[in-house]
C-alpha cells in the first residue's frame, strides 16, 4: 500500500509519467468516430450484397430473354422453309381445281399473319434482351461505385486509427520474490519491457518479500543471482524512468544488500517500518470489534490492551505478522465465544441474552488450573511421568498467577519459557505428553492453535544447505501457534553442510524469548541429545535452556504392572493379578536392555498373551469336539489369560537352556522372537538386528 502511495506522489509530481486526460479525451473521441465509420462500413456492405442479389436476377432474366429469342429465331427459320413449300405449290397450281386454288390462297393468308406475329415477338424479345442489358450495365457501374465508396471509408478509418492515442499502461507493477526465485530474470523483464516501450517510458516496480532472492539455495541460489544482476543493470540503465522498490524484513533485505557489491549503491533510500506497539496492536483490535457484523463489545474495555501487551510480546521477532496476528487472534477469541456460548446453551437450556459481547474468558482463555483442566487430569492419570507431571503442574501455576493478574488488569509475571527438551527411552510417554501439554497451551490461551506437529530429523534434511534450510523453515513457519516435536532429535548431528544448515535455521526461526507463539519440543536420549545442544550451534541452547528439560524415567515393575492392567483392559482382556505379576517381573527384567521400548514392550507382550489364548481355546476346541463333549466354558473364553499363556508366550528353545552362562544372549533371542512375531501379525518390518560382537576366551 505504501508503495503505491509513492508511486502515486511520483506520478503526480511529474517525476514519472502519468494518464494525460486530453489524450485520454482524444482518445475518446477517436473511438467514438471509429465506431461511427464500423457501422457506416456495416450498412454499406449489406447494400452492396442487395445490390449484387440485384444485379445477378437481372442476369438471370436477361439470359432468359436470350432463350425466348433463341426459340422466335427457329420459329422464323421453320415459317422461311414453310414460305419455300408454298413457292413449290405454286408451281402444282395449275394441276389443281378451283377449290384447291382457293385452299392454297386461305394457306397463304393464314402464313402471312403467322410471320406478322412471330415478327412482333421477335421485337418484343430484342427489346426485352436491350431492357436487360443496360439494366446489368447500370448495376454493374453502381457495384463498382459502391466499391470505391468502401475503399474509400476504409481508408478513412484507417487513418482515424492512426490518431487514436494509444491505451495507457499500468505504472506501478507488483512482483514478489518468490516469483522472480522460480521464473528467474525473465519474470523481471516480463513486468519492465512493457514499461519501457510506453510513450513516454517509465514507472514503478513494487517487489515484495524481496528477502527470499536471498534465502534461495543450490539452484535456486544461482537463479538468484541472476535475478540479482539483471536487476543492478536494469536499475542502472534505466534510473531516468524506472524506480525499483523492494520489501522484506530487515535481516534477509541486509543480507540481500550484501550479497553483490553493487547493490548498496542503486538502492539508497531506506523507510524503516517499526513493528506495531503494544497501545497500536489494542487499537487496531478494537477496529476489528467496532468493524465486525454485528459490531462486538468487550465485557471489560481493558481486555483490549491485554490483547494488545500479549502479542506485543511477539514483536521485533521474524515472522510477527502484526496487523495480521491482531486478525488471527481475534479469530481465535471468537472461536472461544461461540464455544462458549454453546456449552451454555447445552448446560442449561437458554440461549446467552447478550451473544455480542465478549467475555473476559474468550479473551483471556479458560483459567488455568491443574485441578480442572481436563487435558492435565488425563497426564495426571497416566502411570509414572512425576517429572513431567511435575513440570507440567509448574507451568500450569505460573500460567494462573498471569491469567489472574491480567484479568485484574495489573503487571503480570513473565511468561515461561514453552520450549522443552524430553529426555527418555521410546515409549515412556514422550509424545502423549507432548499432545497434552499442546492442549494445555491452547485452552489456556497462550498458543494460538494448540496443535501438535509430530517430525523426524529427515524431515529437516534435505538433498544440499540449501534445500535443508527450505525444509527447515517451511517446518517452523507451520509450527507457529502449534507445538512442534522432533522425535530422536539426535538424528540431526552430523559434521555436515546440509546438518548445520538445518540446525542453524532452527536456531535463526526458534522462538528466542518468552511469551512466542510456538513451543518445540525435543526427544531423544541424553547422551545425544546434550551432544546435540553443545556442538552443533552455540544458539541452540540458549533456545533450549536447563531449565526447560523434563526427564523421562523407565517405568519399574510396579509401574509395567500398571500399565499393562490398563491395557489389557482396554483390549478386552481378563488379566489375573498373578499372571499380571509374573508379566511384569519379565519386563522389569527385559528393561535392562538397551533395547527395552516401556509401554511398547507391554503392547507387545499383551499382543502375545492374546494369540496363545486364542491358539489354546482353539485346541481345546478340538480336543472336545473330538471327545464329543461341549467343553467348560471357562476353558473357551480366549479373553481369559492363563499363567500357561504366559509360559507359552515367554518361552524359550530347548536349545537356549543349555546357556546357563550367557543369561543375556537368551534374554536377547527371546525378545528378537517377539518383536518378529508382533512384526509379522502387525504387518510391520521386521526388528533390525544390527551387528554383533563375540567377545571371551576360548572354550
Amino acid at each position: 500500500m505504501v508503495g503505491r502511495l509513492i508511486a502515486d506522489v511520483l506520478m503526480a509530481c511529474g517525476l514519472r509519467p502519468s494518464k494525460n486526460m486530453d489524450i485520454e479525451r482524444k482518445r475518446e473521441e477517436g473511438l467514438a468516430a471509429k465506431a461511427t465509420l464500423e457501422a457506416e462500413l456495416k450498412d454499406k456492405k449489406l447494400e452492396e450484397m442487395m445490390k449484387q442479389l440485384e444485379l445477378m436476377d437481372a442476369l438471370r432474366q436477361k439470359t432468359s430473354a436470350e432463350e425466348i429469342l433463341q426459340g422466335y429465331i427457329s420459329a422464323r427459320r421453320a415459317v422461311s422453309d414453310s414460305k419455300q413449300d408454298v413457292d413449290g405449290l405454286r408451281v402444282m397450281q395449275n394441276n389443281f381445281n378451283a377449290g384447291a386454288v382457293n385452299l392454297l390462297d386461305h394457306s397463304k393468308n393464314n402464313l402471312t399473319a403467322a410471320e406478322e406475329e412471330l415478327s412482333r415477338k421477335i421485337r418484343n424479345a430484342e427489346n426485352n434482351r436491350n431492357q436487360a442489358e443496360n439494366v446489368y450495365k447500370a448495376k454493374q457501374d453502381e457495384h463498382k461505385a459502391s466499391v470505391e465508396a468502401s475503399k474509400s471509408k476504409d481508408d478513412a478509418l484507417a487513418q482515424n486509427n492512426k490518431n487514436i492515442p494509444p491505451k495507457e499502461i499500468e505504472r506501478f507493477v507488483e512482483l514478489s520474490g518468490g516469483v522472480l526465485l522460480r521464473d528467474g530474470s525473465k519474470a523481471l523483464d516480463a513486468v519492465t519491457g512493457p514499461l519501457l516501450a510506453a510513450d513516454p517510458p517509465g514507472g514503478v516496480v513494487f517487489i515484495d518479500e524481496a528477502g527470499q532472492l536471498f534465502d534461495g539455495g543450490g539452484g535456486g541460489r544461482t537463479q538468484a543471482m541472476g535475478v540479482i544482476h539483471r536487476l543492478i543493470k536494469l536499475s542502472e540503465d534505466h534510473r531516468d524512468v524506472l524506480t525499483f522498490m523492494l520489501s522484506g524484513y530487515k535481516k534477509q533485505i541486509d543480507a540481500l544488500m550484501e550479497s553483490d557489491p553493487g547493490m548498496p549503491s542503486r538502492f539508497t533510500k531506506v523507510i524503516m517500518f517499526e513493528d506495531y506497539t503494544a497501545d497500536e496492536l489494542s487499537k487496531i483490535f478494537r477496529h476489528f470489534l467496532s468493524e465486525h457484523k454485528p459490531p462486538l463489545t468487550l465485557a471489560s474495555e481493558s481486555m483490549a490492551d491485554v490483547v494488545g501487551r500479549r502479542l506485543a510480546k511477539n514483536a521485533n521477532q521474524e515472522g510477527f505478522g502484526n496487523a495480521r496476528s491482531v486478525r488471527n487472534t481475534f479469530q481465535k477469541i471468537l472461536t472461544r465465544n461461540f464455544e462458549r456460548r454453546k456449552r451454555m446453551e447445552y448446560a442449561t437450556g437458554q440461549r446467552d441474552p447478550n451473544p455480542n459481547v465478549i467475555a473476559d474468558s474468550d479473551v483471556l482463555g479458560e483459567r488455568p488450573d491443574p485441578e480442572t483442566s481436563p487435558s492435565f487430569q488425563r497426564l495426571n492419570a497416566m502411570v509414572g511421568l512425576k517429572e513431567a507431571k511435575q513440570s507440567v503442574r509448574e507451568l500450569m501455576l505460573r500460567l494462573q498467577s498471569i491469567w489472574d493478574a491480567e484479568k485484574a488488569f495489573k503487571k503480570p509475571p513473565d511468561i515461561p519459557f514453552l520450549n522443552r527438551v524430553f529426555i527418555g527411552n521410546p515409549g515412556t510417554g514422550k509424545t502423549t505428553v507432548a499432545t497434552l501439554y499442546a492442549q494445555i497451551l491452547s485452552e489456556t490461551g497462550f498458543l494460538s492453535k494448540g496443535e501438535v506437529l509430530m517430525t523426524k530429523p529427515a524431515d529437516f534434511l534435505g538433498l544440499n544447505s540449501g534445500d535443508s534450510m527450505a525444509k527447515s523453515k517451511a517446518i517452523l513457519e507451520k509450527s507457529k501457534g502449534n507445538v512442534l516435536v522432533i522425535d530422536e532429535a539426535y538424528g540431526l548431528r552430523g559434521d555436515t553442510e546440509i546438518n548445520r544448515a538445518a540446525v542453524d535455521t532452527i536456531v535463526a526461526y526458534s522462538p528466542v524469548q518468552a511469551g512466542a507463539d510456538m513451543s518445540i519440543i525435543l526427544c531423544g536420549y541424553k547422551g545425544e541429545i546434550d551432544e546435540l545442544l553443545d556442538k552443533m550451534n552455540p544458539g541452540l541452547k540458549g533456545r533450549f535452556p536447563e531449565r526447560c528439560t523434563v526427564v523421562f524415567s523407565s517405568y519399574d515393575q510396579h509401574q509395567l504392572g500398571c500399565i499393562m492392567a490398563k491395557k489389557a483392559k482396554d483390549m478386552g482382556l481378563k488379566l489375573p493379578f498373578d499372571v499380571r505379576s509374573d508379566a511384569a517381573a519379565l519386563l522389569a527384567r527385559e528393561s535392562k536392555l538397551a533395547t527395552f521400548r516401556n509401554g511398547g514392550a507391554v503392547d507387545i507382550l499383551l499382543g502375545k498373551l492374546q494369540s496363545c489364548a486364542e491358539s489354546r481355546v482353539r485346541k481345546y476346541q478340538d480336543e472336545q469336539a473330538k471327545a464329543g463333549r461341549p467343553g467348560h466354558p471357562r476353558l473357551l473364553d480366549s479373553s481369559i489369560i492363563t499363567p500357561n499363556d504366559l509360559e507359552t508366550a515367554t518361552a524359550r528353545p530347548s536349545e537356549q537352556d543349555a546357556w546357563p552362562l550367557l543369561p543375556q544372549i537368551a534374554e536377547y533371542v527371546c525378545r528378537i522372537e517377539a518383536l518378529t512375531e508382533h512384526a509379522l501379525r502387525m504387518n510391520l518390518p521386521p526388528p533390525d538386528l544390527s551387528h554383533m560382537l563375540f567377545l571371551g576366551p576360548p572354550g
